[in-house]
């Protein structure tokens, strides 16, 4: 019997979240030169209709390519077996508070896992999903991780007959 996948790097999808953002800059940019193009008397310098635009394009080009290229690197690293991994019961399990004042965390054999869905503007592909927000992971459930560096890439719940050593 095969272990039971919670959570794999190469399954989380792209978070639309701030590209929304961005589309909104890029949108109140061409508003504003629009506005100035109507002679409306109001209307703010074209100049930064143009601004607006080049900076919601420019970090919305690199928000994707950041997300994208971090993510392809965590396949490869998972492809290829150059991560760590730690097997056994999930314990001290402190919950993120509901506003997001501190992380998430847990140990398993000795070592200490920090997340929390709040960093990075969402762009990290790691695991980070916590309990206010439906986490899967609660004290006292085997479970086997695979992670590099703080980066969670693998959450398996392992079956009964399943090796310990996955190297």
């Amino acid at each position: 019997m095969e272990s039971g996948i919670i959570f794999d790097v190469a399954t989380k999808p792209f978070p639309w979240q701030p590209i929304w953002a961005y589309g909104g800059a890029f949108f109140f940019g061409f508003l504003i030169i629009f506005l100035k193009k109507i002679k409306w008397r109001h209307a703010v310098s074209e100049k930064w209709g143009y601004f607006m635009i080049l900076c919601a394009v420019v970090a919305a080009g690199y928000y994707t390519g950041h997300w994208y290229l971090s993510r392809q690197n965590h396949i490869k690293v998972l492809a290829n077996r150059r991560y760590e991994f730690v097997q056994g019961v999930v314990e001290n399990l402190h919950p993120m508070p509901d506003d997001g004042s501190s992380k998430e965390s847990f140990t398993i054999s000795g070592h200490i896992f920090l997340y929390s869905d709040y960093d990075e503007l969402g762009t990290t592909n790691c695991f980070d999903q916590t309990q206010p927000h439906g986490g899967p992971i609660h004290n006292g459930m085997l479970l086997r991780v695979k992670f590099i560096d703080d980066c969670i890439l693998r959450l398996e719940v392992p079956s009964e007959n399943s090796v310990v050593n996955d190297k």
